[in-house]
């Protein structure tokens, strides 16, 4: 199992690299932990840094690269998912910061030549208690209620990232955050108005759901790269608890 922990290493700004959206033939490193963290109303997180003594190639994973694509059907039961390294260490961001989550998150992560894949396991020791009832793209509930988040920061920068969000009901939100000096860009440096292109199919089962994820690279930006290197963080919301688990502890910004 692998630690989800942060990146240290700061790459240059996207306005300075070449952009592209093929796949990359080299393979795809996702560094885990990244060092800005999105809550549930976007607001935007410095990390701490005391961290910055920590080194970010012990908490990087190779995607796995896989000729036959997983079926986007909400059940992980295809041997390609074997294969796939996991995610499993989440800390409480709220309410006891730092602690273990109370309920285990699996996250597998693999990839084709054209799409990003993620299973996820979300299991829940009382699952009548899950709060889902959004089922319009974007609505304004999904993140209030029990949700998972995967923010890519795919130029490394920490300053950009894709925020991708789906329900237990598989409804679906995403964004662009940008940093808080960004201009023109909204409130509090998020473009709530980007629609990317993904699929999201969830289930149900005793004590957990279930959600699969394709995001085409198509729908994303990066350097003009071989291999790839990518930011990424997760986020778990408990509607119910008034709790959120993610990858990384990140002391939250005093008042």
């Amino acid at each position: 199992m692998i630690p989800v922990l942060m990146t240290l290493e700061e790459r240059v700004a996207p306005a300075q690299l070449p952009l592209t959206r093929r796949a990359s033939q080299k393979g795809l490193t996702l560094v885990l932990g990244l060092p800005l963290v999105f809550t549930v109303v976007s607001a935007l997180v410095a990390a701490h840094p005391a961290v910055a003594q920590e080194s970010w190639e012990k908490y990087k994973v190779d995607a796995v690269k896989v000729e036959q694509r997983p079926r986007i059907d909400g059940v992980l039961d295809e041997a390609v998912w074997q294969g796939a390294a996991v995610i499993d260490q989440f800390v409480q961001q709220e309410p006891d910061e730092g602690a273990p989550a109370t309920e285990k998150t699996e996250v597998r992560v693999l990839y084709d030549g054209r799409s990003l894949f993620l299973g996820v396991r979300a299991f829940d020791s009382n699952p009548e208690g899950v709060v889902a009832t959004e089922m319009r793209r974007d609505g304004d509930r999904i993140l209030d209620e029990d949700n998972f988040q995967v923010i890519l920061d795919t130029f490394m920068d920490r300053k950009t990232a894709y925020m991708f969000v789906v329900t237990p009901l598989g409804a679906q939100l995403d964004q662009q955050v940008f940093d808080e000096g960004g201009r023109d860009r909204g409130a509090n440096g998020v473009n709530r108005d980007w629609d990317g292109v993904w699929s999201v199919a969830t289930s149900r089962a005793p004590g957990q759901w279930v959600a699969e994820i394709e995001i085409p690279m198509v729908t994303l930006r990066f350097p003009d790269a071989d291999p790839q290197s990518w930011g990424i963080n997760f986020m778990r919301t408990f509607a119910a608890r008034t709790s959120r688990c993610s990858g990384r502890q990140f002391p939250r910004r005093s008042a």
